[in-house]
């Protein structure tokens, strides 16, 4: 595999409860969409600096949804933007952090199973155990 094409064996995993406990509903779909294209370019570090015009390209969305969903995933507490200066002062570019990690992982992340999600203070309840079914 070619160093270009590493990310085809990365993955992320989305937990039961982002549905089941109204996330999506709470931050619209444009705005999960829009987490999910920047939890993707995360590092290990949970930082991800994709460009605007990068992000706006894969989600379909024109720049100026994209700054306002992010504005929206910041106010939510999903990530953290944090605008980078260039060598001549001005913002060049943003970095985000990623601040929700218990519901969506990564590769490098443990797996659901081996710590359940609980107590999310975002969604309507939460999953206890392995059981999607059983809301706390």
């Amino acid at each position: 595999m070619e160093k270009r094409d590493k990310y085809r064996s990365l993955w992320l995993r989305v937990g039961y409860a982002v549905v089941r406990d109204g996330h999506i509903s709470n931050l619209g779909v444009r705005a999960f969409a829009i987490f999910m294209i920047i939890r993707t370019y995360s590092n290990q570090k949970n930082i991800a600096f994709p460009s605007l015009h990068r992000i706006a390209k894969l989600s379909g969305c024109t720049v100026r949804t994209v700054q306002k969903e992010i504005d929206k995933l910041e106010r939510l507490g999903w990530l953290k933007k944090e605008k980078v200066r260039g060598l001549n002062g001005q913002y060049k570019r943003n970095h985000y952090q990623i601040l929700e990690n218990r519901l969506i992982r990564g590769t490098d992340q443990p797996s659901f199973i081996d710590y359940p999600v609980e107590d999310i203070s975002i969604g309507l309840g939460s999953t206890i155990g392995n059981d999607p079914n059983t809301v706390k």
